[in-house]
């Protein structure tokens, strides 16, 4: 499986490394529903307060502002701290006006993000955990009338501030992203390739998590510097910075202003602003283009030839995104060689790709480099390594240790390994625990969590029902399936449509293929949606699917493939035979990232 940087047609748009087939389908996720988390309680406040959120950032390597100066707006008067991060082409900008929004504002802020039921949990397009995010404004349009009042003044102000400053801004989009233990902990390092500037307002207690934002200048992790945000500053941005979230401890809640240039730009989704800095041979417009050509969005076609071009511009100016890209749109020998000059930039992604085309012993030196620098997926990968001793000797112990780590950074799949690990030791309590948690993103943990429970007394049937009522849609599906078969229960068509049905508009795949090839079989008969209405299963495969590639969106570090179902990575590997259908998967499988 491989990995691959890549940029988005959906509300966000984000860019980091693209990974390749061979990679993601053995060491991908396919998340399902999940259910909320609890939160942590309120946040102490004081000397105590302060001193602790202190010490949590003590430990981490922070970026220091390089100039300090007083600043007057229409409405607002304060201290705006100003830098410079060098790394390729021209240095990139960074403000941060203090105290930009009231504290009293803030706090209601807080709490109105705190209460919302709002939060998505549909699969990420970067790393297809859940995303528990919305979006309170999109397409230059606010949705909620509370954020809107909290909010809208201030995007005003900061927009008249870029009129000011670049000639040009226009509010696009506004997200809440929300990390709670068990649920996100990250979202990796990448661009805001849809947006012409980004602005992060700080909502949390300092003292509340530890880490947060993070800009980095390279692609290491060295490089990485933890910004600190107080409730109410402001943090803005231009499009060609590298940045992520990596909250280590706590509870952050994320609110992101998007701009773009115009207004024209914000209703057609475009990023005309790319095409002008490309002419001059920016690296990053250059990259930004070839991912907007290879998947044909933000008003871009879909011209693979004209991505290679882009790519190729920027790779050889040592973009290691570009140059991860590229090689999984290339051939060998080419194509290897791109992947090790990203690699060897310590470009996380490009050595997980580079981990699945060289012989095992390289292979582990590779994954580990990227486990390293804290990629779940990496760490994840690495454990599967020492679990089926893939280059090495086997080691449980060693094995459990990376998935240990990969699952505190928020990998769900890593608990389901765990969980397996326990119940092949007859720990099934233990492992029932760990089921349940990976269950909030990752359907494959269902079927062992029936398994486990079972094996604790429990009838199948019923622990499917349980979790049926609770809206999991694999339980739904599952549910279906016993109906419509007749397993364990009387055959019931109409309730087996309902449940597939319900499942199907949860986003689950194999309900909406079912209800496909069912109609199929049935001469094109239309089963009963939940509201009394007809709904096709042929209509609802497309509209789940339609909802699938256009869900959020991240120019994202690409591996290579994708699906649903982790297999042994290391199968896929190509070798000798099927050699034209792996290249025929490597160009046709990226319509599942968006």
């Amino acid at each position: 499986m491989c990995w691959r940087d890549r940029a988005g047609d959906g509300l966000e748009h984000e860019s980091h490394g693209k990974v390749g087939p061979a990679l993601l389908r053995s060491w991908g996720a396919s998340p399902s529903s999940l259910a909320g988390a609890r939160r942590r309680g309120g946040s102490r406040s004081g000397r105590r307060a302060s001193a602790r959120g202190a010490v949590l950032l003590a430990a981490l390597p922070m970026f220091r502002f390089q100039r300090r100066r007083d600043l007057q707006l229409r409405s607002w008067q304060g201290v705006e701290d100003r830098s410079e991060v060098q790394g390729l082409g021209k240095p990139s900008r960074v403000y941060c006006l203090r105290s930009f929004l009231p504290k009293e504002q803030v706090a209601e802020l807080r709490e109105y993000l705190r209460s919302s039921e709002d939060y998505e949990i549909s699969s990420d397009s970067v790393d297809e955990a859940p995303t528990f995010e919305f979006y309170p404004c999109a397409r230059g349009r606010w949705r909620d009338s509370v954020l809107e009042r909290l909010l809208g003044p201030a995007a005003e102000e900061l927009q008249q501030l870029l009129k000011q400053r670049l000639g040009a801004g226009a509010l696009s989009e506004v997200l809440v992203r929300r990390y709670l233990p068990s649920e996100r902990r990250g979202h990796g390092l990448h661009y805001d390739g849809h947006a012409f500037v980004t602005a992060v307002l700080g909502v949390s207690e300092v003292e509340d998590f530890r880490g947060g934002l993070f800009l980095q200048s390279e692609a290491h992790l060295s490089s990485r510097r933890y910004v600190e945000l107080k409730p109410g500053d402001l943090l803005v941005h231009s499009f060609d910075l590298q940045h992520g979230v990596e909250v280590l401890e706590g509870c952050r809640y994320s609110l992101i202003f998007w701009f773009k240039d115009s207004e024209e730009s914000v209703l057609a989704s475009t990023t005309p602003w790319y095409d002008e800095l490309a002419e001059a041979e920016d690296v990053h417009a250059l990259y930004n283009l070839g991912v907007q050509h290879e998947l044909g969005v933000s008003g871009k076609e879909q011209d693979l030839d004209l991505a290679r071009q882009f790519y190729r511009r920027s790779a050889e100016q040592g973009h290691p995104f570009a140059q991860n890209n590229l090689a999984l749109l290339c051939e060998e020998p080419e194509a290897g060689q791109w992947l090790r000059r990203a690699a060897a930039q310590g470009h996380a992604t490009a050595q997980m790709n580079l981990a699945a085309q060289v012989p095992e012993a390289e292979a582990v030196v590779w994954m580990r480099r990227a486990a390293e620098q804290l990629d779940p997926k990496a760490a994840y990968c690495l454990g599967e390594m020492y679990q089926r001793g893939y280059g090495m000797a086997p080691d449980l112990s060693e094995a459990r240790r990376w998935y240990r780590r990969s699952a505190d950074r928020g990998h769900f799949p890593s608990l389901t390994q765990l969980g397996l690990l326990s119940f092949e030791e007859g720990n099934f309590e233990e492992a029932r625990g760990l089921f349940e948690a990976a269950s909030l993103g990752d359907s494959e943990a269902f079927g062992h969590l029936v398994a486990a429970r079972a094996l604790l007394g429990e009838k199948p049937l019923d622990i499917w029902q349980e979790l049926a009522d609770e809206g999991q849609p694999e339980a739904l599906f599952q549910l279906g399936m016993s109906y419509l078969n007749g397993e364990g229960v009387s055959v019931d068509e109409e309730k087996a449509f309902r449940l597939l049905q319900t499942a199907a508009e949860l986003g689950h795949g194999d309900a909406a293929e079912c209800l496909w090839h069912l109609e199929e079989e049935d001469d094109g008969e239309y089963a009963p949606a939940l509201d009394g209405t007809s709904v096709g299963p042929r209509e609802m495969h497309e509209e789940t699917t339609i909802h699938h590639e256009s869900t959020g969106g991240c120019h994202t570090n690409k591996m290579i493939g994708q699906s649903k179902n982790r297999q042994d990575w290391w199968e896929r590997k190509c070798k000798d035979k099927n050699k034209d259908d792996c290249k025929a998967k490597k160009e046709c499988d990226w319509s599942g990232w968006w």
